[in-house]
C-alpha cells in the first residue's frame, strides 16, 4: 500500500467533513478514574451477536484505559447535548469532563450520558491497531433506550439535530 499524497489526505479530510455522523461519547472506568471522549467513528458491526466498532486514536487519553478496563459505554447523544460533546471532545480534560450533571454510572462504575438517545454497554472483544488508531470491537452486553429519540449529529465542524423519528 502506497502512502497517500498530502493532496489526497486533504481531499479525504474534506470529503469526510461533508458526511453527517452521529455524535457519541465513549467512556470507561479503571483504577478509580473515569475516562471518556467524543467520537463519531462508531458503527454497528453485527446483530448476532450484538457488536459495535469504535475507532480510538492511540494517543487519545481514553486509549490505554479503555484497553485496560475491557469494558466501556457508548452514549449516542441526543439533540441539546452539545455541551457534553464539546466537553468530552477536548474543551475539558480528565475528571473535569465528568463534573457535568449529565453523567450516570452503572453498578460497576462505567459512566454514561443520561438522556442520550441510546447507550450501549460493551466488553472489548478484540482490538486491531491500524496506523494511528485502534479499531475496537465491542460485544454489546446491555442497551438503554432514552426518552429522547432526536439525535445530535456533526457535519462540517458543526453540530445539528434531527427531529424525533416518525412513526
Amino acid at each position: 500500500m502506497s502512502d497517500p499524497t498530502p493532496a489526497v489526505q486533504d481531499l479525504f479530510r474534506h470529503a469526510m467533513r461533508r458526511q453527517i455522523t452521529g455524535v457519541s461519547v465513549i467512556a470507561t472506568h479503571v483504577d478509580g478514574t473515569s475516562h471518556g471522549m467524543t467520537a463519531n467513528a462508531v458503527m454497528s458491526l453485527s446483530m448476532e451477536p450484538p457488536a459495535l466498532v469504535v475507532s480510538v486514536k492511540q494517543t487519545a487519553s481514553l486509549h490505554a484505559p479503555l484497553l485496560a478496563a475491557r469494558r466501556f459505554s457508548v452514549s449516542y447523544l441526543s439533540a441539546g447535548q452539545d455541551e457534553v460533546a464539546t466537553a468530552a471532545g477536548g474543551r475539558l480534560q480528565g475528571a473535569e469532563r465528568f463534573a457535568l450533571s449529565c453523567w450516570a454510572r452503572t453498578d460497576d462504575a462505567i459512566p454514561y450520558v443520561a438522556g442520550a438517545v441510546a447507550v450501549a454497554f460493551c466488553d472489548v472483544a478484540t482490538a486491531l491497531p491500524w496506523n494511528t488508531h485502534t479499531v475496537i470491537v465491542g460485544h454489546v452486553t446491555d442497551v438503554l433506550l432514552g426518552d429522547n429519540d432526536a439525535p445530535l449529529y456533526f457535519r462540517d465542524g458543526r453540530f445539528g439535530a434531527l427531529g424525533p423519528a416518525a412513526g
